[in-house]
């Protein structure tokens, strides 16, 4: 049986982590990594060295779940708000037998700023997301891979969505 990959991006806020905790849950034996465990450090700097460290360091933990027998599904979440992101980090990968998915979570910005704001409510967030976040937005539109517009609906049925197109190919 092949494995399945999946990649699920999409701008800050729009439920990317909900819904991959969810997936984790529907596609048994399954592993998920979030992007942003890979470049959590204080001060957050972004600099090309940086932005090189979190990438290395996801493909290798992806790279160690693809690698192990016990997982079939792996399930990677984060913003990854240029193709030429998830094409890279897919080119660093061992994929002989490998299912890859991906999927770009959308929602309206009303939708993605009211989700921000709870979140900063929270305490999850800063309030200066909200605007970095609504100015990704537009960057999805173009990406090759579908489109699930979330908003309106949760992160579960996201999820049992992604799962479904999964399980059907």
């Amino acid at each position: 049986m092949a494995k399945n990959l999946i990649f699920i991006n999409g701008p800050m806020g729009v439920g990317k982590s909900a819904t991959c905790r969810q997936l984790l849950d529907l596609l048994q034996p399954a592993a998920y990594l979030d992007g942003d465990w890979c470049w959590m450090m204080k001060p957050w700097t972004v600099n090309a060295r940086t932005i090189a460290m979190a990438q290395e360091n996801i493909v290798f933990v992806l790279r160690q779940y693809l690698e192990v027998r016990e997982i079939e599904t792996v399930v990677f979440g984060w913003v990854m708000h240029q193709q030429e992101i998830v094409t890279g980090l897919l080119d660093a990968l061992p994929l002989d037998g490998v299912r890859v998915h991906v999927f770009s979570l959308i929602c309206s910005p009303d939708a993605l700023k009211k989700r921000i704001i709870a979140d900063v409510s929270a305490g999850i967030r800063s309030e200066d997301i909200v605007q970095r976040s609504l100015e990704r937005l537009p960057l999805y539109a173009p990406m090759p891979w579908p489109k699930i517009d979330v908003s309106q609906i949760s992160a579960a049925a996201a999820a049992d969505h992604i799962a479904n197109s999964v399980r059907d190919l």
